[in-house]
């Protein structure tokens, strides 16, 4: 539907008709002003004139309006002057505090660069002190190239030195150590002789062959010191080729006379006695032979010399307590001399302590007992520092 469709359906709508009475309600309700009796007199006082308050008021109202707002221009401006200036001054300021910072940097770095010189002074310094210590120490390595040189001409020296002494002392460590081995031949002999003659009424054979079973090897008979007889079977033995020459033989030579030779060696001077012991060769001990009778005999009642420790006293026994003491030292020797060829040979130290079973071997034939103290005491091996001891008082060996 258009615009105009809409415009005639109104013009046809009916007309409304309005309701009685309305006029006359509306008139009732309109209400005219009353004229006013007082104008008269109104006019009357407006022609009056005013008063000198009424007239100058607004005046001078006007008039302290505007003086307050001069003053209130003036102290804005004055406060504005005082911002500017303090404005002012605060660029001023904050360009000298740029200055400020500017030169603090150029102080910062100047101190920075014033500390580095100090650095490279003090290191400047201490370069100087090395370069003077490594100068010191090339000259002490100087020196110390020499001492070398000199070192090395001396211990070339000392080894020319130590060699023709070491050619010495070694040909007189093994000089004592072949004595000490004889001594123990010998003693191994004079053992097996003693077992020989208990099993033949007390009496010593006049040969070394009778006692084969109690030597049990020929080796004994010779001297480590002999070059002039090598034994090397029994029938060498049976020859008489041997290093131990029999010196008394027959009546007297047994066990009854303890201080007569039974044998000797002819090298070192060693002699063996009836009782079993072995006297080191010394000039002591030639001085202290007797031969008489075809006997030789080490004196009663002498001592050898205090100063001559390889030559222990072999006193004779005058009763049994003395045989017995005499056959415990000569057992306590014996099992010395067995120490000391078993730490030659082992290359032993002083303070190792050998066993039963390793001196027993040196001490007699194979499979032999260890001798026994005849007073029934009990012997104790001890260390190589010390000789061994036997448990019966009296029964120690110098």
């Amino acid at each position: 539907m258009n615009d105009e469709q809409i415009e005639n359906l109104l013009h046809k709508a009916p007309a409304l008709k309005a309701p009685a009475g309305l006029e006359e309600k509306l008139k009732a309700d309109i209400r005219l002003p009353q004229a006013n009796t007082n104008a008269r007199a109104d006019q009357t006082a407006w022609r009056r004139p005013p008063s000198w308050t009424r007239r100058w008021l607004p005046a001078l109202s006007f008039a302290a309006i505007l003086l307050t707002c001069l003053v209130a221009i003036g102290v804005q401006s004055n406060l504005l002057t005082e911002l500017k200036q303090q404005n002012a001054d605060l660029r001023a300021k904050a360009q000298k505090l740029e200055s400020l910072r500017l030169t603090n940097a150029d102080v910062q770095r100047l101190r920075n660069e014033n500390q580095e010189l100090d650095r490279l002074r003090k290191d400047n310094a201490e370069l100087q002190r090395l370069r003077g210590e490594v100068a010191q120490l090339g000259a002490q390595l100087q020196g110390i190239q020499n001492l070398r040189a000199e070192n090395q001409q001396l211990k070339a020296r000392n080894l020319s030195a130590r060699a023709a002494s070491a050619d010495t002392s070694s040909d007189a460590a093994n000089a004592e150590a072949e004595s000490i081995r004889c001594i123990n031949n010998m003693k191994q002999v004079g053992l097996a002789f003693r077992m020989w003659a208990n099993d033949n009424n007390d009496l010593y054979p006049k040969d070394f062959i009778s006692m084969t079973n109690e030597l049990g090897n020929w080796r004994i008979l010779q001297c480590p010191s002999d070059k002039s007889h090598n034994v090397s079977s029994w029938a060498d033995v049976a020859a008489g080729n041997i290093s131990y020459r029999r010196v008394s033989s027959g009546p007297g030579a047994d066990e009854q006379h303890p201080n007569v030779v039974l044998f000797e060696c002819p090298i070192h001077g060693h002699v063996a006695l009836c009782d079993g012991s072995v006297q080191a060769g010394s000039a002591w001990l030639k001085a202290h032979l007797k031969v008489s009778n075809g006997v030789t005999t080490l004196l009663s009642g002498t001592n050898p010399d205090p100063g001559d420790a390889t030559n222990p006293a072999s006193g004779s026994a005058v009763d049994d307590k003395a045989a017995q003491t005499a056959q415990c030292l000569n057992n306590l020797r014996q099992i010395d001399g067995a120490k000391q060829t078993w730490a030659l040979e082992m290359k032993k130290s002083p303070n190792d302590v050998p066993t039963w079973q390793d001196v027993l071997r040196y001490l007699g034939p194979p499979n032999s007992s260890a001798p026994r103290c005849p007073s029934g005491g009990t012997y104790q091996l001890n260390d190589l520092n010390h000789p061994p001891t036997c448990s019966i008082p009296g029964h120690q060996s110098n």
